[in-house]
């Protein structure tokens, strides 16, 4: 579902070229990258013990959580300095100023629908 959202923002953000959609959907890919790193360490983590690894997979788990963690906090620091930036230095005008709260409350409808 995460994917049709981001698919949807670069549409609109390529349609109305805005950036803030097209920067809004990019980090969610990267969201959605660290994300999938997680799950692959708890498959991972099920493997079966060899002769490199005598005491199992168990620490690819935690390695991967420990950089899930480290990495999704970097990215809502990056998030709320990039907001803060724009809540300080806002634009003078926009082609339409309402496309953005439009895909927003469209993003919002389609998580409580599939929720």
């Amino acid at each position: 579902m995460n994917m049709v959202v981001m698919a949807v923002l670069v549409l609109v953000g390529l349609y109305h070229w805005n950036n803030r959609l097209l920067a809004l959907a990019l980090r969610q890919l990267y969201t959605c990258t660290v994300l999938a790193l997680g799950l692959v360490g708890t498959t991972i983590k099920y493997s079966r013990a060899a002769l490199d690894f005598s005491y199992g997979y168990g620490r690819f788990e935690t390695l991967c959580g420990f950089t899930n963690g480290l990495l999704l906090a970097l990215t809502s620091l990056g998030t709320l300095i990039q907001d803060a930036a724009q809540l300080f230095d806002s634009p003078a005008g926009e082609a339409e100023p309402g496309v953005s709260v439009w895909v927003a409350l469209g993003v919002l409808a389609l998580q409580v629908a599939c929720a």
